[in-house]
């Protein structure tokens, strides 16, 4: 599979579709996380062309496309066996084991290196220095897309693992179990953005290995939630679908169908830490 880092948000499309299908192929959980973020990509990609979802559209299509080639560099790295990000070989790893994991946790695996770290680097690289205060409403905006058809898409799970189904009925919230916070991450991410765009470009080696390090202690945790949580874990991933090509099919259609544009969604998904 060659790879050359994208330049627009067309060729980010076409770059993760090139993952999907290589992952359906190959039978690949690694397929599982670019399904819904290819679409999310493709919902960007109509709100840049309608020019009044977002502040400025060229702006957030140069923040995509920096965003997106961080998962796809990182994605490439291991495939070829080199060693990304610490928080991406967390999720890839997780990849690797998928037969011990929910799908849920592919997901959120993922989405925890990618919105922990990646966002927060590609916002302070897309705006850096005091500007990055100006990119706060477009930075909410993809974080709404994504986090309400996550917050969505889960419930679509229980078609393809019933017992996940007692979950949701049963326990108060899947993230108590998984001790992740998606809203939490978005947040984080915003810190650590402006954090880095207002510090010395000598110092971003050292606040990218010190965030990586953290996102990956939480990526860890995703992965293993502790005891009695790997036990449920284990007990609802007995009746969860092995098709991946199937997961894969189905979380793409089932997100194409639900992805909102930020105005779409509830008003709680816009509020977060200044």
């Amino acid at each position: 599979m060659e790879y050359t880092p994208a330049k627009n948000i067309d060729e980010v499309i076409t770059n993760l579709n090139t993952v999907i299908d290589w992952a359906i192929e190959n039978k690949s959980a690694y397929g599982i996380f670019p399904a819904l973020y290819v679409v999310v990509t493709e919902k960007v990609k109509e709100g840049i062309a309608q020019g009044n979802v977002f502040e400025d559209g060229p702006r957030m299509e140069k923040l995509d496309v920096i965003f997106a080639n961080r998962y796809l560099e990182a994605f490439h790295q291991h495939r070829k066996g080199l060693r990304p990000t610490a928080s991406w070989q967390e999720a890839f790893e997780a990849c690797d084991e998928f037969s011990s994991h929910l799908i849920l946790q592919e997901l959120l695996v993922g989405m925890n290196a990618h919105i922990n770290l990646d966002l927060g680097i590609a916002s302070a690289t897309t705006v850096p220095g005091k500007a990055i205060k100006g990119l706060h409403k477009d930075f909410n905006a993809i974080n709404v897309i994504l986090n309400a058809l996550v917050d969505d898409i889960k419930h679509d799970l229980v078609d393809l693992s019933p017992r996940f189904g007692w979950i949701l009925r049963h326990v108060v919230g899947e993230d108590a179990i998984l001790e992740f916070s998606i809203k939490i991450a978005r947040n984080e991410a915003w810190r650590f953005a402006k954090k880095l765009a207002l510090s010395p470009t000598e110092k971003w080696k050292f606040e990218i290995e010190e965030k990586d390090f953290k996102s990956a202690k939480l990526g860890q945790l995703v992965r293993s939630p502790g005891f009695i949580a790997n036990l449920i874990i284990w007990w609802v991933k007995r009746a969860e679908s092995k098709d991946i090509p199937k997961i894969i099919n189905e979380l793409r259609a089932n997100a194409k169908a639900k992805v909102k544009f930020p105005h779409e969604v509830d008003p709680k998904y816009l509020q977060s830490e200044e």
